[in-house]
């Protein structure tokens, strides 16, 4: 949380702070969209974890790599992190975020694990799992994720925190279990071609609501489709697909709850020729209906910047 506390405030932020149990330091935030800001370091032993409820939370990695959390989404960053920058888009950025000294925290996180096995959670082992993705790990677990949203939507907003925290334990104790692999550290890529692949994305993000294809971004970047498939991974942590279905289906969340566009012109917008197809993709992101999304979160002013 010590890089949240950074972002710059603005009117209508919302960032409230409760301690659950010794060592963990519980952070319920919503914040207009923003940046790019400077985050802070963690100290020596801590780690944390950013669930992302809605919006987008984007952080820049020192290596060149960068990383966007999306709706659904867990971030797990540790001390050895070398972040950036860091920044908010698509109206507003929602979530948890718990704070953890693993001194203080292990016998906590010993007592909630002792009814699972004879095996603690062992955190030195997942301070070795976050080393090795360099300091920092998303994770996609989509069981998970849809079991802590539908959870949410029964939970009072003040529950929602220490349930978060009772769900991160059991996330932990199954990553360290499996010894927990997101993706491979990759290979190394120059500045140029870093950059050359960043405008690829950029291109992308502003012609989303066109056809894209690797062949087509390919040629108009004179890339060969292998590595541009490869950098964009390594940078971006999803394919090239992936990322621009996401980013659509965010955006056009971001137009459902902010404007009274009908759910076709939404999906035409973001590049979705009817409502078929677009509802399904929302429905399997959001874990409900571009119609239940808008009844949800529906009538929140634009702020800020929405993509």
């Amino acid at each position: 949380m010590e890089y949240l506390e950074t972002c710059p405030r603005q009117p209508g932020d919302r960032i409230v702070f409760s301690g659950p149990a010794p060592g963990i330091r519980l952070c319920d935030c919503d914040f207009a969209a923003g940046g790019p800001f400077a985050p802070g370091r963690l100290g020596e032993g801590r780690f944390e974890a950013v669930f992302c409820r809605s919006g987008r939370l984007t952080l820049a990695l020192a290596a060149g790599r960068s990383i966007a959390l999306g709706p659904g989404e867990m971030l797990l960053v540790t001390c050895g992190a070398r972040l950036t920058k860091a920044g908010f888009s698509f109206g507003r950025f929602s979530g948890l975020a718990a704070g953890i000294e693993a001194e203080r925290a292990g016998e906590v996180f010993a007592h909630a694990c002792a009814v699972l096995s004879d095996a603690p959670l062992d955190l030195g082992k997942l301070r070795e799992i976050l080393q090795s993705h360099g300091g920092v790990m998303r994770l996609r677990e989509e069981d998970w994720n849809a079991g802590v949203f539908a959870a949410f939507r029964q939970l009072s907003p003040d529950r929602q925190g220490g349930y978060f925290v009772y769900k991160l334990i059991e996330l932990l104790y199954l990553l360290c279990g499996r010894g927990g692999a997101e993706l491979p550290p990759g290979c190394y890529y120059d500045p140029y071609q870093v950059e050359a692949v960043r405008k690829v994305q950029a291109y992308m993000v502003a012609h989303s609501e066109e056809r894209l294809t690797i062949a087509g971004l390919t040629r108009k970047f004179q890339l060969s489709p292998t590595f541009l498939k490869a950098c964009f991974r390594q940078l971006y942590g999803e394919s090239v697909h992936a990322y621009l279905q996401r980013y659509r289906l965010q955006r056009a969340a971001y137009l459902l709850a902010t404007t009274r566009d009908s759910v076709l012109t939404v999906a035409s917008k973001v590049g979705y020729a009817g409502t078929s197809r677009f509802g399904a993709a929302f429905k399997e992101l959001y874990h409900m209906t571009p119609a239940q999304y808008r009844r949800v979160y529906g009538g929140r002013r634009p702020e800020g910047n929405e993509g």
